[in-house]
C-alpha cells in the first residue's frame, strides 16, 4: 500500500479524485445518490410537471376531426358471401380514392356556405377508408368550424358523387345511408393520460439522474 510522508494512503486519495472527476459514478454511489435526491428534491417534482405541462401544451395544436360513416351497396351486389371477384365489389375498393380526389373536393365545397375555405383547404381535409360496405369520410382540419361545414356538406352530397363517379351513366344508383353523421369536431386525446403517465415517469428518471450527477450540496 503506497503511503504519502504523513501516513496517508494515496490509493485512496487517487479513488476520491477519480469520483469527483467522473460524473456518472455518481450513479454508483448509494448514499451520495439518496443525499442528492434529498438536497435536490425539487428537481424530481418539477421535471414531471414541467414534461406533462409541455405534453398538454402540444395537445393543443392538435387539429380538430370528425368522421362520417355511410353504407353503400353498388347495383349487382347481391351479398353472395366468398364472391369477391364481382366488378361492383372491386369498385367499392375504389371509395377511398374517391373521397380524396379533387372532383369529391369540389363536390363538398359547392355545398358549403359562402366561406374563406378554399377547395384545396376541403381537399387537403378529407380522407376515406372503407371496410366491407361501410365507407369512412375522416375531416381534420386546425379549423373546428372548417370541419363541422365539410361534414354537413359531405353528408349532402356523398351519395351524389358516389353515383356520378362510380356507377356507370343510365345505371341503377347505388344505395348510400349515412349511419353516423358528423359529430362534434374534438381533438384527438385518446391516449392523453397514457402519455402523461409515460412522459411523468420519464421526467421523473431524468430529474433523477440530473440530481444525482449535480451532487449534493
Amino acid at each position: 500500500m503506497a503511503m504519502d510522508s504523513s501516513g496517508r494512503d494515496l490509493s485512496e486519495g487517487s479513488g476520491q479524485s477519480e469520483s469527483e472527476n467522473d460524473p456518472l459514478a455518481a450513479l454508483i454511489n448509494g448514499d451520495r445518490a439518496f443525499r442528492s435526491m434529498r438536497d435536490r428534491w425539487w428537481l424530481l417534482v418539477l421535471t414531471p410537471l414541467l414534461a406533462m405541462a409541455l405534453v398538454v401544451l402540444l395537445g393543443r395544436f392538435e387539429p380538430y376531426s370528425t368522421t362520417v360513416r355511410a353504407t353503400v351497396l353498388l347495383p349487382g351486389d347481391t351479398e353472395i358471401p366468398g364472391n369477391s371477384e364481382r366488378p361492383e365489389l372491386m369498385m367499392l375498393d375504389d371509395l377511398p380514392t374517391l373521397v380524396r380526389s379533387r372532383v369529391f373536393a369540389e363536390g363538398v365545397h359547392s355545398a358549403m356556405p359562402e366561406s374563406a375555405w378554399s377547395v384545396d383547404d376541403v381537399q387537403s381535409a378529407l380522407d376515406g377508408t372503407r371496410y366491407s360496405r361501410i365507407l369512412t369520410v375522416h375531416i381534420e382540419s386546425s379549423d373546428a368550424q372548417a370541419v363541422t361545414a365539410i361534414g354537413q356538406a359531405v353528408e349532402q352530397e356523398l351519395a351524389g358523387l358516389i353515383n356520378d363517379y362510380l356507377v356507370a351513366d343510365e345505371g341503377e344508383p347505388a344505395t348510400v345511408r349515412i349511419i353516423d353523421p358528423a359529430g362534434t369536431p374534438a381533438r384527438s386525446n385518446d391516449n392523453l393520460l397514457v402519455q402523461l403517465l409515460l412522459t411523468g415517469i420519464a421526467g421523473f428518471v431524468l430529474g433523477t439522474v440530473i440530481a444525482t450527477i449535480a451532487g449534493p450540496k
